[in-house]
């Protein structure tokens, strides 16, 4: 029984992409491998592993050299801005310790009010969790584009909040 025309041609393609298919996975195992096949012979064993005294020691940064930093290592003005963390220091992660010291440069610029703020809230700072810390800054990201006239009002519905809930005469 003979085809029709239609379904040879039919046939013919499906043949085609079959063969379109398995050339295409053939390229991605090749391009994904560390060497080629077409570059070995058959009948030579594979490369030896490269010395790991041959392969230049990769250049350190900076940020990360300092793999802990214990409370007895920091400088005595380090000591003395970080005070408030001086019974957790050695138990906080090397990112909140390498974090806190960036953050300690900045001390002698602040203002007096500013670093008033920074040793009152820094304990609290380094309590949250990472995603906590996220959502407080993208919170502050949100009051700080609001218009100033509105910023001062949300701050003053906050401080009589405030005020009624501790006790104590709003500003």
């Amino acid at each position: 029984m003979k085809r029709s025309l239609f379904s040879r041609r039919l046939a013919y393609l499906a043949g085609l992409l079959v063969v379109a298919a398995v050339a295409g996975f053939a390229w991605v195992l090749l391009e994904t491998r560390p060497y080629s096949i077409t570059t070995q012979s058959t009948y030579s064993s594979p490369r030896p592993p490269t010395p790991a005294a041959s392969i230049p020691a990769r250049p350190k940064n900076p940020r990360h050299t300092s793999e802990y930093t214990a409370w007895k290592d920091l400088t005595k003005e380090q000591r003395q801005i970080l005070m408030p963390l001086a019974s957790t220091w050695d138990h906080l992660s090397r990112y909140k310790r390498r974090s806190l010291l960036e953050s300690a440069k900045l001390y002698p610029k602040m203002t007096k009010q500013q670093r008033e703020r920074f040793s009152t809230r820094i304990v609290q700072w380094t309590k949250l969790t990472k995603q906590e810390r996220k959502i407080l800054r993208k919170r502050y990201a949100q009051l700080a584009a609001l218009p100033k006239d509105k910023q001062q009002e949300l701050q003053q519905q906050w401080l009589q909040q405030h005020a009624e809930t501790s006790g104590e005469p709003a500003q």
